[in-house]
């Protein structure tokens, strides 16, 4: 159990891990705290924005980069 940190953030959802994700990777001492399991209420809620990826060419863009970025977070 941590018992001392420099940052606590509040939610394990895409925000908060990804806060915590970069906080953590900048050194600092990162304590997350969350009701449920770790990121346990982001797929439900992030659902819904898919079928925006593809509203505009501005939006497919984004989504590729994402797609880059979220293969470049799991190779580390």
């Amino acid at each position: 159990m941590i018992t001392s940190a420099d940052v606590v953030v509040v939610g394990s959802g895409a925000f908060g891990a990804s806060a915590a994700y970069h906080l953590a990777r900048r050194g600092a001492r990162v304590a997350v705290l969350e009701r449920s399991g770790l990121a346990s209420q982001t797929s439900p809620r992030a659902a819904g924005l898919s079928s925006q990826v593809r509203a505009t060419p501005a939006l497919t863009r984004l989504a590729q980069r994402a797609v880059v970025k979220l293969a470049a977070f799991a190779d580390e």
